[in-house]
């Protein structure tokens, strides 16, 4: 098979509330990141948790609902494609920034006011 596959799936909770902005045409661009956790036990055999922030990014209708319905601790499955974005900054310094383009998302149990 040669076909290549640029897929990522997480589920988490949004560390804080989604922000929406508009392009210039009106379409809906919507940033947001969600705390994903991992454990295992040391060496004493401890239980250790960790928490990896996740970015993710989503355009028109998906990126409206998201803006509309999620809120800081909304939990969601979301998959979509990974990507980096490179650009100079002020200083001329060059930078980048990875970012999960969002195709596909669910909604998991309700928010922390549980609607």
């Amino acid at each position: 098979m040669s076909k290549n596959l640029n897929r990522c799936e997480f589920i988490g909770n949004m560390g804080k509330d989604p922000e929406q902005a508009f392009t210039p045409a009106g379409s809906s661009v919507v940033n947001f990141s969600l705390a994903v956790g991992d454990d295992y036990k040391d060496k004493q055999g401890q239980k250790v948790e960790q928490t990896e922030w996740v970015n993710f990014v989503a355009f028109g209708k998906s990126g409206e609902i998201i803006a509309q319905y999620c809120q800081k601790g909304s939990k969601l499955w979301c998959a979509g494609k990974f990507k980096t974005d490179k650009w100079t900054d002020k200083e001329g310094n060059t930078r980048y920034s990875t970012k999960i383009h969002v195709n596909d998302f669910e909604f998991i149990g309700g928010n922390q006011q549980g609607s």
